[in-house]
């Protein structure tokens, strides 16, 4: 067990309606009703947004109004925080967080689950209101009730955030829609069947990773319309992987050791952090990298090397074989979370924007190549050309709400 691999003790809940009965000596005892995946453990109240409330905010954000001013705002929004249960990396039972959007007297609504971008802070999250979950605000003015899960090891959840793993991705997304049923269930809020995926940055690697899931296991119980990824490492194992280690500046290069020490905790990958790091990010970058998880990505630009070039933090030794051996360890784990080699049975859309300076636009090339190989309807569009990873955002989601609501 690693210095910074968490030792979580299963939480056990007496929110989950448990009977008492009565033994023969008159003492009570409660018996243990499993936990099941979904379930609300806490919903609390964040904040109600009128119309005019959101279109100031808006208005505030998009300040070239490009976005905002196609948006009808027809409904108030109420935003609430919500508990539910989910799954860990060993199939255990363990609580996460996630925002839910309702729409004030809305009816028959479609759900809506958007995934969020890559972060190392673990409060930058929707359901503590982090700038992406205006885009649950959006969906939700416009009549769309929105799940916005915050992951594995963000918001509540107390282990390691295991970044980019599509298997927890997957389930802690699927746990959080079905948790945002519960909620509406609870609440006589009316859904009308109907699931939209959506997600950029990380959120769209999530987004795939969820819509094979579904399609894999749970096709009955969620009946998909649309699925939307913008500017997404779908293809891990291969672009990603090239485009971290060339020989040139990379301007996000603290997403290697990201990879590597969420991967770590997965896949046991080493024993100590130098058999993978050269002096000093061998003991520097350690902190950075715990359930706790306090820093920003800033934080740890600042440790990085200068010359911003990621494979100068490994050992020559350690990136000769992941360079040579394609079943090195590092890229077997790379290879089972790529997220766009197989069929989607609804309509894809895919948006990148082709500056992206960190993300690949050739992830979204691969990604619609592969899926038409394999039958799937699937577009790609680049909304806006010259925006850079972090500004492509805004112009992915304008284009994934325009094409929602074509349904």
């Amino acid at each position: 067990m690693k210095a910074y691999t968490s030792k979580i003790t299963i939480f056990i809940f007496s929110l989950w309606g448990l009977t008492a009965c009565k033994s023969d000596n008159n003492e009570e005892t409660v018996p243990n009703i499993p936990p099941k995946r979904g379930q609300i453990i806490e919903t609390s109240f964040i904040q109600k947004l009128s119309a005019d409330n959101i279109t100031a905010l808006l208005t505030l954000l998009d300040t070239s109004q490009d976005f905002t001013k196609e948006l009808t705002y027809s409904y108030d929004v109420s935003l609430y925080k919500i508990i539910y249960q989910t799954i860990d990396i060993q199939g255990n039972f363990t609580p996460a967080s996630g925002l839910v959007v309702i729409p004030e007297n809305v009816t028959d609504a479609s759900l809506v689950s958007y995934q969020h971008g890559a972060t190392m802070t673990k409060t930058d999250v929707p359901s503590q209101r982090s700038l992406e979950h205006f885009f649950g605000v959006i969906f939700g003015t416009e009549g769309y009730v929105t799940a916005l899960p915050d992951y594995l090891g963000l918001g509540d959840s107390p282990v390691f955030h295991p970044f980019v793993h599509a298997e927890t991705e997957a389930s802690a997304t699927i746990d959080m829609m079905r948790a945002t049923r519960n909620f509406c269930s609870e609440n006589h809020v009316s859904l009308n069947g109907e699931v939209f995926l959506a997600g950029y940055s990380q959120g769209g690697h999530a987004t795939m990773a969820t819509i094979r899931d579904i399609e894999l296991n749970l096709t009955e119980e969620f009946q998909v319309r649309a699925v939307a990824s913008g500017g997404a490492p779908l293809d891990i194992s291969t672009t990603q992987r090239l485009f971290l280690m060339r020989n040139e500046p990379y301007s996000f290069s603290e997403l290697l050791p990201y990879v590597i020490y969420a991967y770590d905790e997965i896949y046991d990958l080493f024993q100590s952090p130098d058999e993978v790091f050269v002096s000093p990010y061998d003991e520097n970058l350690k902190k950075y990298f715990t359930p706790e998880m306090p820093f920003t990505f800033d934080d740890i630009a600042l440790e990085m090397p200068t010359s911003g070039i990621a494979k100068e933090l490994l050992q020559p030794t350690y990136l000769e074989a992941f360079e040579s051996d394609e079943n090195h360890p590092l890229r077997v784990a790379m290879k089972q979370n790529d997220v766009y080699d197989f069929k989607v049975n609804v309509p894809v859309k895919i948006c990148h924007c082709e500056a992206d300076e960190v993300i690949t636009i050739k992830h979204a090339q691969i990604t619609t190549e592969t899926l038409q190989k394999h039958g799937t309807d699937v577009t790609l569009i680049d909304p806006a050309p010259q925006a850079n990873h972090r500004t492509c955002a805004t112009y992915s989601m304008r284009e994934t709400l325009k094409w929602f609501q074509q349904f």
